[in-house]
């Protein structure tokens, strides 16, 4: 009862390979300068990275083996345990990297809101074919990498 793997779906392994890929790279960088981040907030950016990641993973696991019910509940879970590793995250970020959190986040929703606008029209309009949720959360999820790469390093986090 699952549906067939499309480009949606590539876009989520790529999603969930780059959040692995920076979970790496944020634990390499705290182990080398622990001078960079506030205590105790390295290991949470690295959690809340690899539950991002499997996040993007679990509804495409199973291969129909497990219900579609059971594994929406584990994603329930999951995303909880996610959201309040996140906001320990900010409790225990300093200025500057709650600066930069909130920086990557006003830059996602910006350019987010512009391009599902743009979408949306044209999608309205009969000139861009539907692109489902699951497509729209990937590319989302896209833009705020992009947004959190370039808030990082404008404040030297990378």
């Amino acid at each position: 009862d699952y549906p067939a793997p499309d480009w949606a779906d590539a876009l989520a392994i790529i999603m969930a390979v780059a959040m692995v890929f920076m979970a790496g790279m944020t634990g390499l960088m705290a182990l080398r300068r622990k001078d960079l981040l506030p205590k105790g907030t390295a290991g949470l950016q690295v959690v809340v990275l690899l539950l991002a990641a499997v996040l993007f993973v679990l509804p495409m696991a199973g291969g129909g083996a497990v219900p579609s019910g059971v594994l929406f509940c584990v994603v329930g879970v999951v995303l909880a345990l996610q959201s309040l590793a996140n906001l320990v995250l900010w409790r225990r970020a300093d200025e500057m990297l709650r600066r930069v959190m909130s920086e990557t986040s006003a830059m996602a929703f910006w350019a987010s809101q512009v391009s599902l606008f743009l979408y949306a029209a044209g999608e309205r309009l009969g000139l861009i074919a539907a692109i489902s949720p699951w497509g729209l959360i990937g590319v989302m999820m896209g833009v705020y990498m992009i947004a959190s790469i370039i808030a990082g390093a404008r404040r030297g986090l990378t």
